[in-house]
């Protein structure tokens, strides 16, 4: 805990085989794991600043306590498990990975700007996740379990590498609710489906909905309305 800024500098190596805990306060930052010449590596993590949070671990990454961050950005070198409430103010970078790592979010994740997620596997999405827009970006699947909704934009793109399906869930959605406000959903380009499988509405968009699975197929399985437009691009 502090008052002011906690930063590992150029060369700080930490390494919490538990749940290492930081806060700060008065506006300060966290900075750490972000230096070429840092070792960052926790069993579980849980922060709480006004500032900026900004934290790169060498190994996989979960949020394990109720945290906030006047902006954030995770880098984990593995997987993402955001097992606790996470509440940005500002804008969310979580990153999973450069040639593997997924990104699941088991509690609910809100901010006040951009969400963007990017993994080199897969993302499960079984909590709520409600700032002003959304970017979620996948070599792999992307499964949507829970609500996502946001303001002005929901950009879903599965299979980066080239395979990879978008999936909808019966308990999942996507919800825009601005004047404008879009949602884009792209699967892999050599292979890969969009399925949308909601119970009630899988995709709500006050202006446009656009679906393209270029290797695959779109299907939809709720025998009334899939999805609620003002266009449809598929």
């Amino acid at each position: 805990t502090a008052a002011g800024a906690i930063d590992d500098g150029t060369d700080g190596d930490v390494s919490v085989s538990g749940n290492a805990s930081f806060t700060t306060s008065g506006g300060g930052t966290i900075t750490l794991g972000n230096d070429t010449g840092n070792a960052t590596d926790f069993g579980s993590l849980t922060f709480n600043a006004s500032g900026a949070v900004s934290i790169s671990e060498d190994s996989a990454t979960t949020v394990s306590g109720a945290s906030t961050a006047g902006g954030l950005t995770l880098v984990s070198a593995s997987d993402v498990n955001l097992n606790a409430t996470v509440n940005v103010t500002g804008n969310t970078s979580i990153t999973a990975g450069t040639t593997t790592g997924s990104i699941d979010v088991n509690a609910k994740l809100t901010g006040s700007g951009t969400i963007l997620l990017d993994a080199a596997d897969g993302i499960t999405v079984d909590a709520a996740i409600d700032p002003t827009s959304v970017q979620l970006d996948a070599d792999d699947d992307i499964t949507i379990n829970a609500a996502v909704s946001a303001t002005m934009l929901i950009d879903v793109n599965a299979g980066l590498d080239g395979s990879g399906s978008a999936t909808v869930s019966g308990t999942g959605s996507l919800t825009v609710t601005a004047a404008g406000s879009d949602v884009t959903i792209d699967a892999g380009t050599t292979s890969g489906d969009i399925a949308l499988n909601g119970s009630s509405t899988s995709v709500t968009a006050v202006d446009s909905v656009t679906l393209t699975a270029s290797g695959g197929a779109i299907t939809t399985s709720n025998t009334t309305n899939d999805v609620s437009a003002a266009s449809l691009v598929a």
